[in-house]
């Protein structure tokens, strides 16, 4: 199947990419068929290997695209913000908005940090990794006070995003919502120093 006239090389990759994703998160890696992302995509099978020569490199194209989309709606709004604490307020309000607006990326990195396979497993967890260090220096940047570590704090507060997506599912239901609601509160919360340092 040719590439349909108007449609850019870089429109292809992101249809791929999307299919990508929405088919690793709902059947893991090695259980998800390349036939569906391509039909996703509107595309053969055989065109995904123009793009992407393998099956793990489709992978590293949907982690590599997962930081691009943190960078430009969680980091850009966030760093826009001259005041310590109003930049941290805007990149709580903002993470929380890219992981509901997102469940697709929320259940492939569940997927990938319980694969079998160390190489993907190691990719998720650098992700977590690197938007940790990120939540990390901005809390310290306000000067938020913690009972452990500020990487403790992000941790937490990644963990709890990750899991309200995972408790509260994809079905609309409200449930995940409400864990949204929950930790934003609590991070708000924390950053206007109402939170005790102390259990």
């Amino acid at each position: 199947m040719a590439r349909p006239a108007g449609v850019k090389s870089e429109d292809t990759r992101d249809a791929i990419l999307d299919g990508a994703l929405a088919v690793f998160a709902r059947d893991g890696f090695a259980s998800a068929p390349l036939g569906e992302v391509a039909a996703r995509a509107g595309i053969t099978k055989g065109a995904i290997y123009w793009h992407f020569p393998s099956k793990a490199e489709l992978f590293t194209g949907v982690i590599e695209r997962i930081g691009r989309l943190f960078r430009q709606r969680v980091l850009s709004p966030a760093l826009a913000e001259t005041d310590p604490s109003k930049r941290l307020v805007t990149m709580v309000h903002a993470y929380v908005s890219f992981v509901r607006e997102n469940p697709s990326v929320c259940k492939f990195l569940v997927q990938a940090l319980l694969d079998a396979e160390a190489e993907r497993r190691t990719a998720a967890e650098r992700v977590f990794a690197q938007s940790g260090g990120v939540v990390a220096v901005m809390l310290q940047d306000a000067g938020v006070d913690y009972v452990s570590s500020p990487e403790a704090v992000a941790d937490a507060f990644l963990a709890g995003l990750l899991g309200a997506r995972v408790i509260g599912g994809t079905n609309g239901t409200g449930r995940a919502d409400n864990i949204f609601e929950e930790l934003q509160a609590q991070m708000l919360r924390r950053i206007a120093h109402d939170e005790p340092t102390a259990p």
